[in-house]
């Protein structure tokens, strides 16, 4: 109940206060699994990709948010789970992957810090590798624009992108071969420049 209060709340603001205008909403899936990947420029966007879903998602969140009882309690009620930054935090990673195999929705923010508005950072490969593993697609979706009250915010959410294969046993998960890595590069990439052009018109984060 305390997630669709708090989207509920969110959808008020974002709709009648900030402008939001959402392009392809019908490319957002009612079912998962998928891995919904979106640029990250605001504390703002996940409640924003949550009133872009028609359905409930789960938020991968920094362990820090969940410091203390009561933030706990919160972070918990919008169906966060922790993850430790800078770290193959295999307790989140195996949350997600039972996630998506229960055909949930995972939202995940692939830049792993906040980007100056007009700048796609680097991705962490991390959504990559829930994809080969579980063989979840990703949905890039793309954020510009300002929270601020009656500045313009747009969300543009992409096309599928399916990762080769069914998915990943739990022994080639574990390979660190040549093959594993290059799949996760090409994916990392293309999801890259996907989040680009959506958010910003370009790949190159330099120029975007």
């Amino acid at each position: 109940m305390f997630y669709w209060f708090a989207r509920g709340l969110f959808a008020v603001y974002f709709r009648f206060f900030v402008n939001l205008k959402i392009d392809n909403p019908d490319r957002f899936p009612e079912t998962g699994p998928v891995i919904v990947c979106a640029n990250h420029i605001s504390w703002f966007d996940p409640p924003l990709v949550s009133v872009v879903s028609r359905t409930k998602l789960h938020f991968m969140a920094k362990e820090e948010l969940f410091g203390n009882a009561v933030s706990n309690a919160v972070m918990r009620g919008v169906n966060a789970f922790p993850v430790k930054r800078g770290t193959m935090d295999r307790k989140a990673l195996r949350t997600s992957v039972k996630i998506l195999r229960e055909g949930g929705i995972l939202c995940l923010f692939p830049e792993g810090t906040r980007q100056p508005p007009g700048e796609i950072g680097e991705l962490t490969d991390g959504a990559a590798y829930l994809a080969l593993r579980s063989g979840a697609p990703l949905l890039p979706v793309g954020i510009c624009g300002r929270y601020t009250p009656f500045s313009g915010l747009r969300v543009r959410v992409g096309d599928l992108i399916h990762p080769d294969g069914q998915g990943m046993s739990e022994e080639d998960a574990a390979d660190t071969g040549n093959d594993r890595r290059g799949r996760l590069r090409q994916l990392t990439e293309k999801l890259r420049q996907d989040m680009g052009v959506l958010a910003y018109g370009k790949t190159d984060r330099n120029t975007a």
